[in-house]
């Protein structure tokens, strides 16, 4: 595409621009002339000039917030002085977004004509205020049509007609004219994705900056009213589960680039009806979709559970801004190594009363893998089954760290045992008791299957039935105990969330005192085990027991840290 038809300015040296002509451009209301324009003055903090000039103060935080917050680079687009139908489309680097800002803001700053050593500026030139940008969400186009950061580096012609190029023009063109901004980030253009080290920073900054735009343009490709958007491909991609959720702002537009609900610059994330679709597409209710900071683990797993993506590991890495966490970016690693670490670092960053929540999962049976233990989920789709039963709470005294050992951890260790059916009388070994039915799933071969099976918990002495340690006898891992190591009394959960393992042993033999490092096996249960723990003497305070380290032996309990 030559320059004269509006094509890319491109060669050694220069900076990569377009010249779009005949944009159509929708209008929007200015200020009346008569009203006076808001100014911002900028001093010196004792009134005089020295080093630290009220410009030079400016200058140095528009350079900070250019080169830590904003994106790597940026679309920069405007209409042209001469023909408004025009619009002019560069691609900027950090440096260079810093010096179109600097310049717009020495343009429009004048002194000040009472305050020495001060000037003021209209205030749609601060330099944070001009640094406001909008930032496309949309679907890759299944072609190779979209317009790639090496398409405009190279100078790769580029018909109008192209849809990946109408996409660009169109996003930058509704940024400018019905959000009054100068600046644009779109994945497609805006990442060198040859550049390892660029493509982590990017993926891991992603987040932030759809959180931190002035507006969200989603683009719903398959969408052509409000009637048939639940339908849309946006709402079944991994990557724009994010893009839905950090924007403070966002607005939809159709397949034709019109927005979805009307002209109004209102905010599509809190009108009703778009709520309600959003909910009907993809489970996430209103008051997520407004606050996400309510929303626990085991919800967001869910939504991530239902999602698709190109790659496996992107499934993972899409997820760390919704956890507030950050990791290396290692294609190529899989999607179970890629989960463990991101697992790992949600567990460093959740608040103690919380962090009981990444083990509210089920489903899916035991899996022999070398990267970690049982445990642990090894997929967001294991919280498809997590429970909305509540368990007591209290905070751990005790981080949970993982080790090369495995995840340390305190548990409180209940012996049980299979019973033949709820009504068989058995008697307690001390004055705790519980009974639970729980389905198992396990594996034969290349089929699955499942089975109700019923556990006593202390209740395991048997009046009818002999115990056969090798089948019956079991360990049930309470997680949500909390015990101080200097204090001598142990807190006992009445609602518990717990892990049953099978504990092996000798024929005829009661299975051996288990220590720290013990090696047990996890039974996998379609749904997280949560049960409520009795006493036939007395009542829970505040949802928790309080008995003496001295007295567990009594009552079959063991706790301990493990590694599990």
């Amino acid at each position: 595409m030559s320059e004269k038809s509006g094509g890319p300015k491109m060669g050694p040296g220069r900076v990569n621009m377009l010249t779009c002509e005949n944009v159509e451009v929708s209008k929007r209301s200015e200020k009346p002339t008569d009203e006076p324009e808001e100014m911002v003055i900028f001093r010196s903090e004792n009134g005089l000039e020295g080093k630290e000039t009220p410009l030079k103060k400016v200058l140095t935080n528009l350079r900070e917030h250019v080169f830590n917050q904003l994106p790597i680079r940026l679309l920069c687009f405007h209409k042209s002085k001469l023909d408004k139908s025009k619009l002019t489309i560069s691609l900027l680097e950090r440096a260079e977004v810093y010096s179109y800002l600097e310049q717009n803001f020495r343009e429009h700053m004048t002194r000040h004509d009472e305050i020495p050593a001060a000037f003021v500026v209209p205030r749609k030139y601060h330099p944070i205020a001009a640094s406001k940008y909008a930032i496309l969400s949309h679907t890759w186009l299944q072609s190779s049509a979209e317009v790639t950061y090496d398409n405009w580096k190279n100078g790769d012609d580029l018909d109008l007609s192209h849809k990946g190029y109408q996409k660009l023009v169109n996003f930058c063109r509704i940024a400018e004219a019905e959000y009054n901004v100068t600046l644009g980030w779109m994945d497609t253009v805006c990442i060198d994705k040859s550049s390892s080290s660029e493509l982590d920073e990017s993926i891991r900054s992603m987040y932030k900056w759809y959180e931190e735009a002035e507006i969200c343009i989603t683009y719903l490709a398959d969408s052509s009213s409000v009637y048939n958007m639940v339908n849309d491909r946006w709402f079944t991609r991994g990557w724009t589960l994010q893009e839905l959720l950090a924007p403070e702002c966002l607005n939809f537009y159709t397949q034709d680039w019109k927005r979805l609900t009307g002209p109004e610059p209102n905010n599509d994330k809190k009108i009703k009806e778009i709520q309600e679709i959003i909910f009907n597409a993809t489970g996430i209710a209103r008051h997520h979709i407004e606050n996400l900071g309510f929303a626990s683990i085991p919800t967001k797993m869910q939504w991530a559970a239902k999602r698709q993506v190109t790659r496996d590991d992107d499934a993972v890495y899409s997820l760390m801004g919704l956890f507030g966490v950050s990791m290396s970016i290692a294609y190529g690693e899989g999607p179970k190594r890629a989960f463990s670490r991101l697992v790992n670092e949600i567990i460093n960053v959740t608040p103690s009363e919380d962090i009981l929540d990444i083990f509210n999962f089920g489903g899916g049976p035991r899996i022999v893998d070398k990267l970690k233990n049982d445990i642990l989920p090894l997929t967001p789709k294991l919280y498809l089954n997590s429970s909305n039963l509540k368990f007591s709470r209290g905070r751990l005294i005790k981080p949970l760290v993982m080790t090369h050992l495995g995840l340390r951890i305190p548990v409180l260790l209940l012996k049980a045992a299979l019973g033949s059916s709820s009504s068989e009388k058995y008697t307690s070994i001390g004055d705790y008791f519980a009974n639970i039915n729980y389905i198992t799933v396990s594996r034969n071969f290349t089929t699955w299957s499942s089975r109700t099976s019923h556990l006593n918990i202390l209740d395991i002495l048997s009046q009818k039935v002999s115990l056969d340690p090798v089948s019956r006898y079991f360990q049930v891992a309470v997680l949500n105990c909390a015990a101080a190591p200097d204090i001598a009394d142990i807190h006992i959960p009445e609602k518990c969330l717990a892990v049953i393992y099978l504990n092996y042993s000798s024929p005829g033999k009661e299975p051996p005192q288990i220590g720290p490092t013990t090696k047990l096996y996890k039974i996998a249960t379609k749904a997280p085990v949560i049960f409520n723990l009795k006493n036939h003497k007395r009542q829970p305070v505040n949802g928790f027991y309080t008995i003496p380290r001295s007295e567990l032996a009594h009552h079959g309990m063991q706790f301990l840290t493990m590694y599990l």
